[in-house]
């Protein structure tokens, strides 16, 4: 098990440059799965990118427990024809992750559902790109649909979260995220996202001849 956490252990004062530094032989090697090492790599840098503001970045708290498991291609669910990315997680859950009832907070929930998912639907569009893959970026979330299976539990509990890619078109994409309750191999909530590829910066367009007579003028 890897936790990017651990690598980048003076993180966040880690310039946003350095998270592409290469990582250690033996901790790729600690990653399941048979996806290839640029993937796996990709999986532990994005999780890493995502915590680039420290203790004051949203759910800081959760994110920095995780530890990615597995990094896997296999045949997808619906469609034996197409390749799925599977991203495999599991975290201890802490005090500081939970709410007044004393258990894992929706919050800490949404939060790693929808970067789990999110990472799993990017490292699909690594795959289908093949080379130059690794200069894709994160998508940006249209919709969100979550489903609680169960109460979710409490401190010193360990959760599991497995998150796919399920389809690719264009700009669109579809991801999901299962968590499940490790000691009780119980479904607490399933999460799916639809999401679009970020738009690309556009140049200043140049003021028309007109407006440009059109100020003269007014001096």
């Amino acid at each position: 098990m890897t936790s990017w956490y651990k690598h980048w252990n003076h993180w966040p004062c880690l310039p946003a440059d350095n998270v592409f530094e290469p990582i250690p032989p033996e901790v790729m090697a600690s990653i399941a799965g048979n996806a290839p090492l640029s993937i796996k790599r990709a999986a532990l840098t994005w999780y890493g990118l995502l915590a680039i503001r420290g203790d004051v970045g949203f759910e800081y708290a959760t994110r920095k427990h995780v530890l990615i498991k597995e990094v896997s291609l296999e045949s997808s669910i619906d469609n034996p024809g197409k390749v799925s990315t599977k991203i495999v997680c599991e975290l201890e859950v802490t005090p500081d992750m939970c709410d007044e009832g004393g258990i894992l907070s929706p919050w800490s929930l949404y939060s790693l559902i929808d970067e789990g998912s999110a990472i799993s639907l990017l490292l699909m569009r690594m795959v289908e790109a093949g080379e130059g893959g690794e200069h894709l970026s994160i998508g940006v979330s249209q919709t969100m649909n979550i489903f609680f299976h169960h109460l979710a539990p409490g401190p010193g509990s360990k959760i599991t979260l497995i998150s796919r890619s399920i389809s690719t078109r264009g700009d669109v994409g579809c991801c999901k995220c299962e968590i499940w309750d490790t000691g009780k191999h119980r479904l607490i909530v399933t999460g799916t996202q639809m999401q679009m590829m970020p738009s690309e910066g556009r140049e200043p367009q140049k003021e028309s001849s007109s407006r440009q007579d059109l100020q003269k003028a007014r001096l």
